[in-house]
């Protein structure tokens, strides 16, 4: 099991941060007409009382841009070669599986925006978390019909209530109950309502700030899942 050391510290409020940490910026937000008031890069931390992530490992993940919904590169994406290279010297010596070590693989190349490399990790993955990941890429692809089936392979996910929890408070926190409606049923997170929203939003169909509160759960998907991997639950 990886140890974590205190990167992504928590307290009682989302905090929505830029790349350097400790700077809060999601007080004063507003939102008129389904319009932020201003949304720069934005990083999202929740809460518990210790860090899940290893600072070696969340470092991989800190971009000052979000990961799109479709296949788009981004300007300050890892190279493959630095995803794999900076991902295999994080878990030097961490004592992790090397199934756990594919997973944060796959999560860190998707994350940088290599959907085909990551595809290629998460398909020989035969778990639960594989499928997980193999269905945001497919989303991302974007293969939607293709994305819920490893949706349904992934079943009932045990991050889904850490993910569900997570996106409640902070749609509510933004005022989006019909998004949060729509991804949250029966209190539970919906991850073919994600791939639904993710579709509307990149075939037009909601606002430019609907689609950028998206990218933002996307990355509450991806950081619930490489929290769930550094305990080893994988």
């Amino acid at each position: 099991m990886l140890h974590p050391t205190g990167l992504f510290q928590r307290s009682a409020q989302w905090e929505l941060r830029p790349a350097v940490f400790g700077q809060q910026l999601f007080k004063g937000w507003g939102i008129w007409g389904n319009s932020l008031t201003s949304l720069p890069s934005l990083r999202i931390v929740s809460h518990m009382s210790e860090a899940d992530i290893p600072a070696p490992i969340a470092a991989i993940f800190n971009t000052d841009s979000l990961a799109g919904l479709g296949p788009q590169r981004r300007p300050d994406a890892l190279s493959e070669s630095d995803v794999r290279a900076r991902t295999d010297a994080a878990m030097q010596d961490s004592g992790t599986s090397a199934a756990t070590l594919d997973l944060i693989l796959s999560a860190a190349l998707l994350w940088h925006d290599h959907l085909d490399a990551s595809h290629a990790v998460s398909q020989d993955l035969p778990s639960s978390s594989g499928s997980f990941l193999h269905g945001i890429m497919h989303r991302r692809e974007p293969d939607y019909s293709n994305a819920k089936y490893w949706f349904n392979r992934a079943g009932d996910h045990p991050t889904f209530p850490d993910i569900a929890e997570r996106v409640m408070t902070f749609l509510d926190e933004v005022g989006e109950p019909e998004l949060r409606d729509q991804l949250i049923r029966d209190g539970k997170w919906d991850s073919f309502g994600m791939v639904d929203a993710c579709a509307a939003a990149e075939r037009g169909r909601l606002s430019s700030a609907q689609g950028e509160l998206l990218k933002l759960i996307q990355q509450i998907e991806i950081q619930s899942l490489v929290e769930a991997f550094c305990r080893g639950e994988g």
